[in-house]
């Protein structure tokens, strides 16, 4: 009884940890997006980011919003993004015409 009770708690921990609550994406995308965003900052080190979710057309992207510092050093202010995972690919808000309409597109209004 006391084996069954230990495995059933550890089942229960590690499921925890993979579920994904809600509207959410999971901690390890966080990741990925700051890598895909690397090429658009001049300090990534700033980079923040807020209000991650996925979008509301069921596609699997995930919105968002971030920030920034510039090459002077002052936060430039926070812009939406859209971006798609299984690419590692990510539209910003403001870099050309095609990605204001992807953002647009994929509801991350």
């Amino acid at each position: 009884m006391k084996n069954l009770t230990i495995a059933l708690a550890t089942l229960a921990v590690v499921g925890g940890v993979f579920y994904t609550f809600g509207p959410y994406p999971p901690f390890w995308v966080k990741a990925n997006i700051r890598s895909s965003m690397t090429q658009w900052v001049p300090d990534p080190d700033s980079l923040q980011l807020t209000g991650l979710r996925y979008s509301e057309n069921g596609s699997g992207i995930i919105c968002g919003q971030m920030n920034a510092k510039n090459r002077l050093g002052a936060y430039t202010g926070y812009k939406k993004f859209a971006h798609a995972r299984d690419r590692n690919f990510t539209f910003l808000e403001g870099i050309g015409p095609s990605a204001d309409s992807m953002i647009e597109l994929f509801h991350c209004n």
